[in-house]
Formats: C-alpha cells, structure tokens, sequence
C-alpha cells in the first residue's frame, strides 16, 4: 500500500515516538529496539533531550501504513508507563502534529511554533513507492 489520501493529504506511513525521562532510557530504547527488531522498521535515535516539537526525551519508529495494524496494538501493550505519540506522515509536519495525533499513555503539550503552516504538496502521494521507508522529520 502506498499511501492513503484524505482531504487532499496522503498519508505515506505513521510516526511513532517514545517518549522517555532519563530514568526511563533503558526501557525505552529495549522497547524501540524491540519494535525494530520484531517488524522491520526504522528506529531513529534515542534523543535523551527535547528535540523538535517533543517535551521531553524521544525515539521515532517509522511505521508504514501496512504495519498500522500490528504494530500499534502491540505497543499499546508493550508501553509500560511510556508514553507513545504517534501521528500520520503527510509532508506537513504541523497539521501532522495537530491533526493526525493519538496518544498511548498521557498526552502531552508538543512546541507547535517550531513549524511552518504550509500548504502540503499533494503530489507526494504518487511520487512515494511501496518500497521505501516511511519519510524521517527533518529534526
């Protein structure tokens, strides 16, 4: 599956960050390494530091659109007392984190002024391949 379009933003795969406090690290980067592991996705690094529009320590796991199904329910019960934040991967970074959001575990207040309200290219959604990696943010 390529990509699914709704209201004129394709959805090319999900995001899904761990979040962590420094005494969490090690459970957190178990778990990301595990997701890794299990379903073959990418997992970017362990920021120990907010980075971007994230509160507090971080780990992204690029999760195709395919991978929704098993890979969600499976770290809503694998999570602990982390919390994952997760949102739909369109090319624009603030209505993803506005609009296409759901949290496992306690949501948070995310630094929205680090993006740009552009208007998203539609086109992307043709241009991305079944093959390839769900896109990683810019941060």
């Amino acid at each position: 599956m390529g990509c699914i379009e709704m209201s004129g933003l394709p959805l090319l795969g999900y995001h899904a960050h761990v979040y962590f406090d420094l005494a969490q690290y090690d459970t957190a980067k178990a778990l990301c390494e595990t997701v890794r592991d299990r379903f073959g996705i990418k997992m970017g690094r362990l920021h120990k530091v907010r980075i971007g529009p994230h509160p507090t320590g971080s780990c992204q796991l690029s999760v195709p659109l395919d991978g929704f199904g098993d890979i969600i329910p499976y770290l809503m019960q694998a999570r602990g007392e982390l919390t994952v934040f997760l949102h739909g991967y369109s090319g624009n970074d603030y209505i993803d984190h506005t609009q296409h959001v759901m949290w496992l575990g306690k949501s948070h207040t995310l630094d929205l002024s680090v993006f740009t309200k552009g208007t998203p290219v539609s086109s992307r959604c043709m241009a991305y391949n079944d093959d390839q990696a769900v896109p990683p943010h810019t941060d």
